[in-house]
C-alpha cells in the first residue's frame, strides 16, 4: 500500500499496481461472482496498466468483476487520478449533490 487517508467521511487508499494485482488475484481466485455493488472507477487511459487498451477493453475487464461500474476516464497518465478536483468529480457521481 502506498498511501491511506480519511477524507469526506471515507477511508481512501492508493495502491501500487503490483500490490493491487496481488490483491485482485487473491480475491478473484476465491470468488466466482461479480460484485453487485455501486462502484465508481477512475481510469487514466494512458496509465501503464491500461496503455494500449481501448475504453471498451477497459470496461470489459472491469465488468468481469463489477456488475455495473460507473467509469470516469481521461486520456492521460495516472497522475490525473490523484488531483483533488478529479476525486471530487468521482464523489459527485457517487453521492450526487448531497
Amino acid at each position: 500500500m502506498e498511501s491511506r487517508f480519511f477524507k469526506y467521511g471515507s477511508l481512501w487508499s492508493y495502491f501500487s499496481i503490483g500490490c493491487f494485482n496481488d490483491c485482485l488475484s487473491y480475491l478473484t481466485s476465491h470468488s466466482n461472482d461479480k460484485l453487485d455493488i455501486p462502484a465508481y472507477v477512475m481510469a487514466a487511459e494512458y496509465d501503464g496498466y491500461w496503455q494500449g487498451k481501448t475504453m471498451q477493453d477497459m470496461r470489459k475487464i472491469m465488468e468481469r468483476y463489477i456488475e455495473k461500474p460507473v467509469i470516469l476516464s481521461h486520456p492521460t497518465s495516472h497522475l490525473w487520478i490523484a488531483a483533488p478536483e478529479h476525486v471530487f468529480a468521482l464523489l459527485q457521481n457517487a453521492f450526487g449533490d448531497r
